[in-house]
């Protein structure tokens, strides 16, 4: 639960020597139900005791990814009816851009306008490739290496998010919620697994994401997809200044 200041008011001009006002809150609460995400897989018996193959290890990583990723895509998109998580999605506002530059700038200026100061934009991966494989209008890279920031922010990869969406967001104001980090317990009595020779791996873990105060914290963006639109056209970014270039496109690569 978060407590959360939803106004100030009664502050003003005074002359001196006058009483000063008094300032009244009004306060609400913010409250963040975790849910549980959970299942078992199966690992063969005679891979457990073939000692040539590390099974540990590639357990643990197949594990990671495909929880992480299940994970990440009910914090995103969850519709919030038990027992899924409630999605960012299902609740940041779109700032609505042309373009990935154009959204990104919109989200930023609805956050700090409502006294967020926004940190992070988190994009899918093919977003992040298409913008580093960008060209200037010399055909000359924009980017040295990584895209690793990108208007001022730092940069994400999310591969649970679809190609058209992506989201700025003020860390300070996001939390993930771990109400009961993951949990391994294996089990060679359990009848499916015993039944196929093999240890059951029941894994369960209980999480949610909050977010107090969604107005100044988070946006979610329109136009990512068209994040290589004026690099197709000859338009880049100029390196020193950090905006969009003005030169125009070469006759051969006009559409």
């Amino acid at each position: 639960m978060f407590g959360v200041i939803d106004s100030l008011t009664g502050a003003a001009w005074i002359n001196e020597a006058d009483a000063k006002p008094d300032v009244s809150a009004s306060v609400s609460s913010y409250v963040a139900v975790a849910q549980e995400l959970a299942g078992i897989p199966l690992v063969s018996e005679r891979a457990v005791r073939d000692t040539k193959v590390n099974l540990l290890a590639e357990v643990q990583r197949v594990l990671r990814l495909y929880f992480g990723r299940v994970l990440d895509d009910g914090l995103l998109h969850g519709n919030g009816t038990a027992p899924n998580p409630t999605g960012v999605f299902s609740f940041a506002e779109e700032a609505t851009g042309t373009d990935l530059w154009s959204s990104v700038h919109a989200a930023k200026a609805a956050i700090v306008t409502a006294g967020g100061s926004p940190t992070t934009v988190a994009l899918p991966p093919s977003a992040i490739v298409a913008e580093e494989a960008r060209l200037d209008a010399q055909n000359r890279p924009l980017y040295d290496g990584a895209l690793t920031a990108y208007a001022g922010l730092e940069v994400v990869a999310v591969p649970a998010m679809a190609a058209d969406e992506g989201l700025v967001y003020d860390k300070s104001g996001c939390y993930l919620i771990v109400a009961e980090d993951f949990v391994v317990t294996p089990s060679r009595d359990y009848a499916p697994a015993y039944q196929r020779d093999s240890v059951a791996l029941r894994t369960s873990g209980q999480f949610t994401v909050g977010v107090p105060v969604p107005d100044a914290s988070i946006r979610a963006l329109s136009g990512v997809q068209g994040a290589a639109f004026s690099s197709a056209y000859g338009l880049g970014y100029d390196s020193e200044s950090g905006s969009p270039a003005t030169q125009k496109a070469p006759a051969t690569r006009k559409k």
